[in-house]
């Protein structure tokens, strides 16, 4: 363990590179609305984001959260790489599937499978920064990230203006992220954890049963956006799918704030609870609890106060005549975060199977409540059914994390 200057040290490139990595993504959001007036294009993007983003859970097969607090070391690193080679292909053919299913055109299928192949860079950087997390080097992790967006960023807008064609777009992009992937992240986690290359192991089922229930949470809960702009795509079109997913883009920023700040912290639960420490445990669910109905209030006010004014900045006026989606919008990032907050907390203590329960009623909620509630009010009817869904798994976690804790004394001294 390193000494507090340089744990503070490591944890500000994690927390600086994290939301610098984000903002570039999210800048494309932005960007692509100057780029092109072709609100098609803009809602391809976004569906394409929206759909990897379910896919990419599967890849990553719900480990991280997993990885990160298994202090026990029940498995090597070298096994959490391997099973990323397995999950990615599985993932990449599942997406293919999916997007068939629904009806998408040629051009869009192979547009949103070239971004897919890029978030699977994503998701094998996601085990890899799992190590470097153990290991407490936040620091590799913050410049990987700063390098990758970086590129990222620069590359979009290039082969935009000079293609104006998403796939060779999203293409270059997957190249590029691939050799950072190799060249520097992979390279060091070789050095730091001696990771040797592993093909398959009897280990490696083991795992991926430990992990079964929470790429199906994970999966689930992703795919509560995509089920709603897949209902707008379908009733109001691909141009107002463009509008509202240009709209939501800068609400992504609630949720990766929540995710920076917290994801430390994971381990942390794990240790208070499988050392019966009940009243460090109940400390920070009141801290989490205190943090949800502080942020809560805070980004009504901000959205309410300036949300207008800042869609006008960051995009044009025709975006900004829809302010009303803006709201509903926020709300939609703002519960996810919530959730991932209770979701990650349950899973630092082991207590995986109750969220597949809860996930599945909120999916299926969602999943009924989408096409009826955008018939009904449009827009912002995609925002309500994922609401909705989501508050009521909120407060279903919630529950679950207080029986937990009660349960402190029983299982500690059981």
């Amino acid at each position: 363990m390193q000494d507090n200057k340089n744990m503070k040290k490591n944890v500000a490139w994690n927390t600086i590179g994290s939301i610098y990595y984000s903002f570039c993504q999210w800048l494309m959001t932005v960007i692509i609305v100057y780029l092109t007036s072709d609100y098609g294009v803009i809602g391809t993007l976004g569906l394409a984001m929206t759909i990897t983003n379910s896919f990419t859970t599967i890849s990553s097969f719900g480990m991280r959260s997993y990885q990160i607090s298994d202090s026990n070391h029940q498995f090597s690193d070298s096994e959490y790489i391997a099973s990323r080679r397995i999950t990615a292909v599985a993932a990449f053919v599942l997406c293919a599937i999916y997007v068939i299913i629904i009806g998408t055109n040629i051009k869009e299928l192979i547009c949103i499978l070239s971004y897919m192949l890029l978030r699977l860079v994503e998701s094998t950087e996601d085990v890899c920064q799992g190590i470097l997390q153990i290991y407490w080097r936040y620091d590799i992790i913050g410049k990987s990230y700063i390098l990758r967006g970086t590129l990222q960023i620069f590359l979009f807008v290039l082969c935009f203006l000079l293609t104006n064609n998403l796939t060779i777009t999203f293409l270059v992009m997957f190249f590029s992220n691939f050799i950072v992937l190799i060249l520097y992240d992979k390279r060091i986690v070789n050095k730091i954890a001696n990771v040797v290359t592993i093909i398959w192991s009897n280990n490696l089922i083991r795992l991926f049963k430990e992990c079964a229930v929470l790429v199906v949470y994970y999966f689930m809960a992703n795919s509560l956006a995509t089920v709603v702009r897949v209902s707008i795509k379908n009733h109001m079109g691909q141009d107002l799918l463009g509008i509202y997913s240009t709209v939501a883009s800068p609400t992504v920023i609630v949720q990766l704030l929540a995710s920076v700040v917290f994801s430390p912290f994971l381990p942390l639960f794990a240790k208070a609870y499988n050392s019966g420490n009940k009243k460090l445990f109940s400390q920070y669910i009141k801290k989490i609890v205190v943090c949800i109905i502080i942020g809560f209030i805070f980004v009504n006010i901000a959205t309410i106060l300036f949300g207008k004014w800042g869609l006008q900045i960051l995009y044009n006026s025709d975006i900004a005549s829809h302010y009303e989606l803006l709201l509903p919008l926020v709300w939609c990032t703002f519960f996810a975060a919530a959730v991932w907050l209770f979701a990650g907390t349950l899973i630092s203590i082991r207590a995986i199977k109750p969220l597949v329960c809860g996930i599945t009623i909120a999916f299926f909620i969602n999943y009924v409540l989408s096409d009826l509630l955008v018939t009904t009010f449009g827009l912002n009817g995609a925002s309500y059914s994922q609401v909705i869904s989501e508050v009521l798994l909120m407060f279903y976690l919630f529950v679950i994390v207080m029986i937990k804790k009660n349960q402190i004394k029983e299982v500690n001294e059981g």
